[in-house]
């Protein structure tokens, strides 16, 4: 593989990995449950949006801060260019046409002497896209910290709503067992005893029915 062929593979593979990890953060934040590759605004098809769609999507709900909006949309201007410019055969052409992002992806990689301009703006260019690979992540990593949070509550919320469904149908069954009954004084042990069942049977019953539920939805 040539120089240019090389350099144009290298912008690609970041922008495939990128334009993925955006795809997934964001089917998952507007609550896409299937695999977002069979989707049509994030999978393969013709219809999905573009990756420059995608990350004004991602700007448009406030998930990129100023320096990061910068970093995304300077890394998407270097990727352009390898992409649709035939000039720009080597890292010092494609900042040709984009000379006022040059200082800021040279502040990437601390220069050596022994650097000539080309290679410093390779290596300055590659910490620029680990950069932006690095912010998707914490982007997916935060949903997936809110979705999971978000779980929880529902879960715990269902599980209160159950349990007060049982314990009122068990309270009303047994003052029901005790109403029958004939007329008898209760020793202390005795009442702990029926009240620790209550309890108990009532967290099993919980228990059980938010099990069936799970098991229902994963059917």
């Amino acid at each position: 593989m040539d120089t240019q062929m090389e350099i144009r593979a290298d912008v690609l593979l970041v922008s495939l990995k990128l334009e993925n990890m955006t795809s997934r953060f964001l089917s998952k934040l507007i609550g896409i449950e299937e695999d977002y590759s069979l989707t049509f605004s994030f999978g393969n098809k013709g219809s999905a949006l573009s990756f420059s769609q995608k990350i004004h999507l991602l700007i448009d709900i406030g998930a990129l801060d100023k320096d990061a909006k910068k970093k995304f949309f300077t890394f998407m201007e270097i990727r352009n260019q390898f992409m649709h410019n035939d000039l720009a055969t080597n890292y010092e052409q494609c900042f040709s046409f984009i000379k006022e992002k040059k200082n800021f992806v040279l502040s990437f990689f601390e220069s050596e002497n022994s650097l000539t301009e080309e290679e410093h703006l390779k290596l300055s260019v590659r910490e620029l896209s680990n950069e932006v690979l690095k912010l998707t992540i914490q982007l997916i990593n935060k949903i997936q910290v809110k979705i999971a949070s978000e779980t929880e509550g529902r879960v715990k919320g269902r599980l209160l709503d159950v349990l007060s469904e049982t314990m009122q149908n068990n309270k009303e069954s047994l003052i029901s067992n005790y109403q029958n009954q004939d007329a008898k004084t209760y020793s202390n042990i005795e009442v702990v005893k029926i009240i620790n069942e209550f309890y108990i049977g009532s967290m099993l019953d919980t228990l059980k029915r938010i099990s069936d539920e799970l098991d229902n939805r994963t059917k």
